[in-house]
C-alpha cells in the first residue's frame, strides 16, 4: 500500500505518467550511418538519409531538427553565415538560416521536367557563399539557380582564389574559372579515375581522394598529378580534410582513418580505439577537433589528433531495427540492417554490439533453434551463434551470397528461409543445423514470394502474388514437397504472413485486406478490420499469450484487437507524432512476459505494455541514469520528457532535479525537485515558466541532476 500510495503521489504532484503511456523508448539505442558532418561557429551538423542532427556542444547531445518533408538527403554545406544547405533526392535543395527552426526549399525543376525536383548528390559553397551542385549553382542563397554542365558526374568541389573552381568527378578532376559557366579537364594522370574527395591547402595545393586508387597531388592546379599513398592500407578514400595546422587526414572506407603531417608524403593511421574502421565523412573545427561520420557506429570525436576516439551519439538512433529475440531473462537481442546485432540485458538500455563473426551487418532477421543455438539472416546469408549471440560463424553452404529475408524453425529441428534475389523469393531448408541448405521447389516461375509462416505443426505457408497479380497463399502440409494454392485477392502486391499462438494464420494483401483460417488453409475468412485507418497501410502484425493482435502502420501508429482482428483501436499512447505521422515500424515482437517490442526504421525502438510493474522491480532497476530526449519534436504547446534513475550509492541522497533553461542559461521552471526511487520516469512541460505564462517559440534546454549524473538536451517549441 505505501508503495502504491508513493506512485500515486507522483503522479499527481510531479505529472510523472509511469503508467498513462502505452509506449516508452528504449534507452540509448544510438548510432547508425552517418553521410556528413559540418561545422560552424560552434555548431556541428550531421546528415543520414532521412534526418538532420544538430549539436551545440561539442557533440556531447545532438537534436533532430529536419523540418517536414526534409528527407532523401544525400549531402550538406554550410555558407559563411552559418545558413545549412541539402542536396535531397527529387526536391533540389533545403536550407535553414535558424539551425532548423523554419526550412525553405527550391526544388529546381529545369527541362525536360520530369514531375519531379532536381536529385542534388553534392553541394559546395564558396566564400562568397555562391553554391554550386553537378548541375546548378545559385549566387542568391538558392532562392534561384541556374544550370551548369560539368563534362562528367561531379562528387566534390573544392575552391580556390581567384573564383577556381575544382570538380572531383567520375573522370578526374575539372577546373572552371567563369562561375561554372564551361570547364576545362586537369586530368593528366588521373584521367577515369573515380575522385570522392578535394581539398586544397593553404599554398594552393590540391589533394584528390579516390575510389580505389589512393590519393593524388598537384602543386599545379590540378595540371599534373603525384600519387601520395605511403603508409595507406586501403585506397578506397571517401574524405579528404585539412586541419588549421595543416595537417591532412584522410578517411577511407574499409581501414579508418588516416594522418600525414608532410603534405601526403607519408601516412599514418590514427584509428586508436576505433570501433568501426568504416570513415564516410570527416569534419574538423576551428579547434582542431576531429569529428568522423562512419558507416554503422554513428560520430566519433578525437581531441588529440586521432589517437584516441569518443562516440558521440546521443539522440541519435541506430537506424532500421529489422527483429528482436529474446534469448534469456538476461539476454535481448536486437537485429539491424547495418550496426548488426545489439545486445541489452532487458531492451531496455545497456546495449553493445555483438557482431564477432558476423561477415554481413545487414541483419533482415532472428530465430532461435531448437538446439539452443540462435541463427541470423543477413544480405550474406545465415550466421549461427552457439553463444547467446556472443560470436557467430557461418552457416551458409548452399545459400552463401543469398539475401535472407525471413527465418522459421519448427519443432522437428527443421529451418526454413526465405531469400530475395532479383525481387523473387526462394525457399530453403536445413535439416541439420544450418550446415547445409537445399532449396524448394515450388514450381511456379510466375510467383513473387513475399512472406513465410510455419505452424507448430510443421505446415509450410508462403504469400505472393503472380504475374497478374493475384493475391496466392500457398500451403505444405510435407516440408514443401507439394502444394496447394488459394488465391484470395486480385490486383494486389505486397503481403505477409503472421501465425499466432494457436496456429490461426492470417494473410494481410496491400495493406488492408484482411484473411485467417484456423485449418492451415482449407477455408479462408475474411476480415472487415473496423477502427484502422483507411490510410493506414497495416505492414507488421503480432500476438501476445491471449492471441489479442498488435498491428503497425505505416504512417498511423500501432493498432490493437482483442477479437480477432474484427475490431481495432489505435494504441499509439506515448509515440511521437511529428508533423502528424507516427513513426514506420519495421517489426513488433512479443516475448513472453507480454511486453511489446517495436522497432522502428529512424525513430530506435518503442516497448509497450504493463511496463512501469517490470522496469521499477529492484530486480529490473534501470543499470544506469539517462536522459531521453524528448517527444514530440519540435513541439507545441507540450511535450514528454523521459528519464531514467539507477540505484544511488550507498549513503547518497536520491534528490532529483529536472529543469528548464532558455539558450542564454535563464531558468525557465523547475519540473522535478525531490528524492525518487530507481525506475523509468515521464514529465510533461507544457511551454510555461514557472509563473504559468508561456515561453515564446525557440530552442530550450531541459537538464537532468541526479547525485554525480548530469545530462542535458536541447528541444524545439516551434509555435
Amino acid at each position: 500500500m505505501k508503495r502504491l500510495l508513493l506512485c500515486l503521489f507522483l503522479v499527481l504532484s510531479l505529472n510523472i505518467r509511469a503508467q498513462e503511456n502505452f509506449w516508452q523508448q528504449a534507452g540509448e539505442l544510438w548510432g547508425g550511418r552517418i553521410d556528413g558532418i559540418a561545422i560552424h561557429a560552434g555548431n556541428i551538423f550531421a546528415v543520414r538519409y532521412s534526418n538532420v542532427f544538430l549539436s551545440t556542444d561539442g557533440g556531447d547531445n545532438w537534436a533532430a531538427i529536419a523540418g517536414s518533408g526534409v528527407s532523401n538527403i544525400n549531402c550538406l554545406a554550410i555558407n559563411p553565415s552559418g545558413h545549412l544547405y541539402l542536396g535531397v533526392s527529387h526536391l533540389g535543395v533545403w536550407w535553414t538560416t535558424n539551425n532548423g527552426i523554419t526550412w525553405s526549399n527550391n526544388q529546381i525543376t529545369h527541362n525536360p521536367h520530369t514531375g519531379l525536383g532536381a536529385t542534388i548528390t553534392a553541394i559546395g559553397i564558396n566564400s562568397q557563399g555562391h553554391i554550386y551542385t553537378p548541375s546548378f549553382r545559385s549566387f542568391d542563397g538558392g532562392v534561384s539557380w541556374q544550370e551548369i554542365t560539368p563534362p562528367s558526374p561531379v562528387s566534390a568541389f573544392a575552391f580556390g582564389t581567384p573564383n577556381k573552381i575544382f570538380a572531383g568527378t567520375y573522370d578526374g578532376v575539372y577546373l572552371s574559372t567563369n562561375n561554372g559557366a564551361s570547364w576545362t579537364a586537369r586530368n593528366a594522370d588521373i584521367e577515369n579515375i573515380t575522385i570522392n574527395a578535394l581539398s586544397i591547402d593553404a599554398n594552393g595545393h590540391l589533394y584528390a581522394g579516390s575510389a580505389g586508387d589512393g590519393i593524388f597531388y598537384s602543386t599545379d592546379e590540378g595540371l599534373s598529378w603525384a600519387p601520395r599513398n605511403s603508409g595507406l592500407g586501403s585506397f578506397n578514400i571517401t574524405s579528404l580534410k585539412i586541419a588549421p595546422n595543416g595537417d591532412i587526414y584522410a578517411g577511407s572506407s574499409d581501414q579508418g582513418i588516416y594522418r600525414s603531417t608532410d603534405q601526403g608524403l607519408t601516412w599514418t593511421a590514427v584509428n586508436g580505439d576505433l570501433p568501426d574502421l568504416r570513415v564516410r565523412t570527416i569534419a574538423i573545427s576551428a579547434n582542431s577537433e576531429l569529428y568522423i561520420g562512419t558507416e554503422t557506429g554513428g560520430i566519433f570525436k578525437s581531441t588529440d589528433t586521432g589517437n584516441t576516439w569518443t562516440a558521440k551519439n546521443r539522440n541519435i538512433n541506430v537506424q532500421n531495427l529489422n527483429a528482436a529475440l529474446t534469448v534469456s531473462s538476461n539476454d535481448f537481442l536486437l537485429a539491424t540492417g547495418g550496426s548488426g546485432i545489439l545486445h541489452s540485458p532487458d531492451g531496455f538500455g545497456g546495449w553493445s554490439l555483438k557482431n564477432t563473426g558476423l561477415a554481413n551487418l545487414y541483419v533482415t532477421d532472428l530465430a532461435a533453434g531448437t538446439t539452443g543455438d540462435i541463427f541470423a539472416g543477413t544480405f550474406a546469408g545465415v550466421f549461427r551463434s552457439s553463444n547467446a549471440g556472443e560470436s557467430w560463424s557461418p552457416a551458409n553452404t548452399g545459400i552463401e551470397n543469398e539475401r535472407i529475408v525471413q527465418i522459421e524453425t519448427v519443432p522437428s529441428g527443421r529451418l526454413y528461409v526465405l531469400t530475395h534475389a532479383q525481387s523473387l523469393g526462394t525457399l530453403f531448408y536445413s535439416d541439420d543445423n544450418g550446415n547445409n541448405w537445399n532449396q524448394i521447389s515450388v514450381g511456379n516461375n510466375d510467383l513473387i514470394i513475399e512472406s513465410m509462416a510455419v505452424s507448430s505443426q510443421g505446415h509450410l505457408f508462403f504469400s505472393a502474388f503472380s504475374f497478374f497479380l493475384d493475391g496466392l497463399v500457398f500451403i505444405s502440409d510435407d516440408g514443401g514437397a507439394t502444394w496447394s494454392d488459394t488465391t484470395l485477392t486480385s490486383f494486389s502486391t505486397g503481403s505477409f504472413l503472421a501465425i499466432d499462438n494457436s496456429d490461426r494464420l492470417y494473410a494481410v494483401f496491400g495493406g488492408d485486406e484482411f484473411f485467417y483460417t484456423d485449418d492451415a488453409g482449407a477455408t479462408w475468412n475474411t476480415i472487415n478490420a473496423a477502427g484502422l485507418p483507411a490510410n493506414g497501410t497495416v505492414n507488421r502484425l503480432a500476438f501476445d499469450s491471449g492471441n489479442s493482435i498488435y498491428a503497425a502502420t505505416q504512417s498511423e501508429g500501432i493498432f490493437y484487437s482483442g477479437d480477432g482482428g474484427s475490431n481495432w483501436a489505435a494504441k499509439n499512447d506515448g509515440l511521437p507524432a511529428p508533423n502528424g505521422f507516427y513513426p514506420s515500424f519495421n517489426f513488433l515482437y512479443v516475448n513472453t512476459d507480454d511486453i511489446v517490442f517495436g522497432g522502428t526504421y529512424d525513430d530506435g525502438l518503442f516497448i509497450g505494455g504493463d511496463l512501469p510493474t517490470f522496469v521499477n522491480t529492484p530486480n529490473h532497476a534501470p543499470a544506469q541514469f539517462s536522459l531521453q530526449q524528448n517527444y514530440p519534436n519540435p513541439f507545441n504547446p507540450a511535450t514528454n520528457l523521459g528519464f531514467r534513475i539507477a540505484e544511488f550509492p550507498e549513503g547518497a541522497s536520491g534528490l532529483v532535479r529536472l529543469e528548464i533553461y532558455d539558450v542564454l542559461g535563464r531558468k525557465i521552471t523547475t519540473l522535478v525537485n525531490e528524492e525518487l526511487s530507481p525506475g523509468v520516469y515521464e514529465v510533461v512541460w507544457d511551454g510555461r515558466d514557472e509563473s504559468g505564462i508561456p515561453v515564446a517559440s525557440g530552442i530550450y534546454i531541459y537538464r537532468l541532476t541526479a547525485g554525480d549524473y548530469t545530462q542535458a538536451h536541447r528541444m524545439l517549441l516551434m509555435k
